[in-house]
Formats: structure tokens, sequence, C-alpha cells
């Protein structure tokens, strides 16, 4: 058996004349609360030379995950240069932006509606945007999940624009080892020279099991491959000796309103009792 929701880079491609291949990925089509969440995310090539403008959206963050080829993205005259792993959010549809490639490139594009509670929050205080960010950029930090020899960046912190969180983590011959979050879904977007195992199961306990993950699925991963993680599905992302596991992920939480969640999590409550408080208080 193969782990489902998996997408691969040579099976989503359709260039048209001008160098440029969008295609919209659905490997998170059969989830109807994601679907409810209005989430997409569509996976972009572009040749040598090709440029592509991205529709400007009013009410949904866009976030462009970079593979690393070199790139650029013009955003109302402001040039950020891409030369690692990096991403972009554009500023809502404030400033029209475009991304032309100096080489073969490829990029995933998610979308991400903003509700009541996001707006509200986002009025008081945001991350500046445009915003631009890679590991090199980024900060470092520790966690108990992540095998000795592993590094993590945060290029995003919960609830500086909507529901969103992003990071990356990168090892080679070691990774991470991750219990299910279960207010967080999550999306894995592999880059540099990544070849490791993602093996996915559901969580004991968990509250909606994924059909198919009663026991472990394991699925090779290299560039370009996307991946997701349903919420409270325990993960592991391992290399074996001499091989590399890097990935950016991407996380939104799955309660619509989440100030009982935060205000659990700033009185140190651990994720889990977070949610469990944010349940018992009914909001979904």
């Amino acid at each position: 058996m193969s782990y489902k929701y998996v997408s691969r880079s040579e099976e989503e491609k359709n260039f048209d004349s001008h160098g440029v291949s969008v295609v919209r990925t659905t490997i998170s089509d059969d989830f109807k609360d994601l679907n409810d969440y209005g989430i997409e995310w569509y996976r972009v090539n572009l040749k040598s030379g090709a440029t592509y403008a991205p529709k400007l959206e009013d009410n949904k963050v866009v976030l462009l995950m970079f593979n690393g080829k070199r790139a650029y993205i013009n955003n109302a005259g402001q040039v950020f240069k891409v030369t690692e792993p990096a991403i972009f959010i554009p500023d809502f549809n404030k400033s029209y932006y475009f991304v032309g490639a100096i080489e073969d490139a490829e990029f995933m594009m998610g979308l991400f509606n903003m509700n009541d509670w996001d707006w509200a929050r986002f009025n008081r205080s945001h991350k500046h945007l445009p915003f631009f960010n890679s590991c090199s950029l980024a900060t470092e930090y520790t966690q108990s999940c992540k095998l000795e020899g592993t590094h993590s960046w945060t290029l995003l912190q919960g609830m500086q624009l909507g529901h969103l969180t992003i990071g990356a983590c990168r090892a080679i011959g070691s990774g991470t080892h991750e219990n299910g979050h279960p207010s967080q879904h999550q999306w894995n977007y592999i880059v540099g020279d990544s070849d490791f195992n993602l093996v996915v199961k559901n969580h004991e306990g968990m509250k909606n099991p994924v059909p198919g993950l009663e026991e472990a699925v394991s699925v090779e991963q290299r560039p370009g491959d996307f991946s997701f993680i349903y919420a409270g599905c325990d993960h592991d992302l391992i290399a074996q000796p001499g091989k590399e596991v890097f990935y950016f992920w991407a996380e939104t939480y799955t309660v619509q309103d989440c100030s009982e969640y935060w205000n659990a999590i700033v009185n140190n409550r651990t994720p889990s009792e977070a949610y469990e408080a944010t349940v018992q208080k009914g909001i979904q």
C-alpha cells in the first residue's frame, strides 16, 4: 500500500507556449473540512526566462514556496532574489507582483481564506507584507521530536497571519519523529537533495482517524514531492546515513476561532491541552 496523500513534481506539469505550467494539486481534496476552509494548492513550473503573475487575492493569504532554483519576485518594483529554498507572501491585492525564472524553477502556491477572527487579529497586529524569507534569514529553533543533527527554522510564526504557520527542516542522516498535532493540518514541500521516507500513521486514540492509515504507511520522498498530513496523524521524515531530508512545512489551525487556543498556549499549556480547551468551549 502507498500513502495516498502525496503528489509528484513530474506528474503535475502542463506547460503552455510561454513556458508556464500551473496545475492544481488535489492531495487534500478528500477532506470536507479542508474544502470548507477553502484551502487550495497549485504547483507552478517556469522554464528559464518565463514569468508568471498570480491572481491578486483580497481575502486570501497567498503563500509561494520556492524550490531554490534561481528566480526572482518583482513586487511593484521591489525585487526579491531567490537563490535558495525560500517563501514569499504578497500583500493581498495591494500591489501587482510577478515571478520570473532565471533557470527552470518551481514553486508551490497555497491559498488560505481569512475568516472574521483572522481579520480582527490582523487589524490589531500582523506580519508586515509583502514578506520574503529563507532558511539563511530565518530563526533556528530546537524541538524534542527532532533527532540529533537536525536543523529547524521558523519562517512564519503562528497567529501572525491568519491561521498559517510556516517552517523548514533539514538534516543529513537524521530527521524528525513527530506525534500527531490534533490542532493543525500540515503540508510538506520537499526540496534540496532529499532522499528519505515519509512514514504516516493514525495517532492512537485519534478522534478522526484517516481511512487506510490504521497501520503505518511509508513512501519515498524526493525533491519536488508534496505531501499532506491530516491533523492528528503521527509522521516521521527521516533520512538514512549520508542521505538528506529537507522540506518546508506549512500548517493551518483546525479551529475557526483561535482565541481560546491562543489563550491556552500563552498560559503554558501544551498544544494538545490547548486544543482540548478549545473543543470544550465548543469553538470549531
